[in-house]
């Protein structure tokens, strides 16, 4: 069978609806097949219709590539013609992620060129069903055929970046550098496209473009720890990359890698970068939790407004930068305050007399 003449290059069949007498005028199924790739053949799933419709699992929907349903005249009796004058079998299709003739190649939309499917036109595809019916000993054939325009849809993402102080405390000179305060920063990217997307990357600082404030991040904190990453729905991997000014092109890191570097390996990361690459689900995201120190070694003005910028770029394949990627940004800042101290005492006498 040649796949790349087939609307099954590029849907499964998920569902068949119709099957029952009642959605037939009376008629009864007699045979429901599934032309499978791994036999090579019709397979016979009748003994598994218990109702009107017959839903595919995973392995079916992966093998199936054609249906063949087969119907008679109620039990004893020759066929009759439904009122509605059609034999209503409805077959729900999904689009795959990938071809299914080339598993490399992403199943894309007309606003791309080179996704052409069997029909010949960028994002069409062409579905094509026969029927035949028996009287006596004479078949009467019939066949017809339809499109699907694969529509590209618009990606999509939100990002917050939030610290969970508003001021940092300005500590005394003498104070020793590891007492200096912490300040603990999330960063939330989700994707809101309705379709599957193959990588996200979070940034955190960032001073690229789009952002009304420069980040300063660096000037006054130093990178403490890495808390958690979660991984979101469908990643097949994922890199925590950290930049250095000794290491401009980053250096490569497993999550459990990263979270275990100590406050003296993170004080020279200039940037953090967390990759995700796969298969991401629709409504799936990643949570990064950073922790900063106050430096001990600039000035510290009160007056200062210490801004941080978070980063994401959402990516799907297809090599139109124009509608396969997106990317934004969301900032928190940061007051200093001089420390304030108080005490609360207590005395208590035993025995009270």
């Amino acid at each position: 069978t040649d796949l790349t003449a087939s609307a099954y290059d590029a849907v499964n069949l998920t569902r068949i609806a119709g099957l029952a007498s009642s959605s037939n005028g009376g008629n009864r199924l007699a045979r429901l097949e599934l032309f499978s790739t791994v036999t090579g053949d019709w397979v016979d799933v009748t003994a598994e219709v218990t109702g009107d419709t017959y839903t595919l699992d995973a392995a079916e929907r992966a093998a199936t590539i054609g249906v063949r349903a087969t119907f008679v005249g109620p039990e004893g009796k020759v066929m009759v013609e439904p009122e509605s004058g059609r034999y209503a079998l409805d077959l729900t299709l999904q689009l795959r992620d990938t071809l299914r003739s080339n598993p490399e190649t992403w199943v894309l939309g007309g606003d791309h060129p080179a996704a052409v499917y069997n029909e010949g036109t960028a994002g069409v595809l062409e579905n094509t069903v026969s029927a035949t019916g028996t009287a006596g000993s004479t078949d009467f054939s019939s066949t017809d055929a339809d499109t699907a325009n694969i529509v590209d849809s618009e990606l999509n993402a939100t990002i917050t970046k939030d610290f969970d102080q508003e001021v940092l405390p300005v500590p005394a000179t003498s104070t020793p550098a590891e007492q200096f305060p912490l300040v603990d920063a999330t960063i939330t990217v989700r994707n809101t496209t309705s379709s599957r997307t193959s990588r996200l990357t979070i940034e955190d600082p960032y001073s690229g473009v789009g952002v009304q404030e420069p980040s300063n991040t660096n000037d006054f904190l130093r990178l403490y720890s890495i808390g958690d990453i979660s991984v979101p729905e469908g990643a097949t991997s994922t890199v925590v990359t950290l930049v250095t000014d000794a290491a401009p092109d980053g250096v490569d890191h497993t999550i459990a890698e990263a979270q275990a570097l100590t406050p003296e390996q993170l004080a020279a990361v200039t940037l953090v970068r967390v990759t995700h690459e796969g298969t991401l689900a629709p409504g799936a995201g990643s949570t990064v939790e950073l922790t900063y120190q106050l430096r001990n070694d600039v000035p510290l003005p009160l007056s200062t407004t210490i801004t941080n910028n978070a980063y994401f770029e959402l990516e799907r394949p297809g090599g139109v930068p124009s509608i396969d990627s997106t990317e934004g940004s969301d900032e928190d800042v940061l007051g200093l305050a001089t420390p304030s101290y108080s005490v609360t005492s207590a005395k208590t006498v035993t025995p009270s007399t």
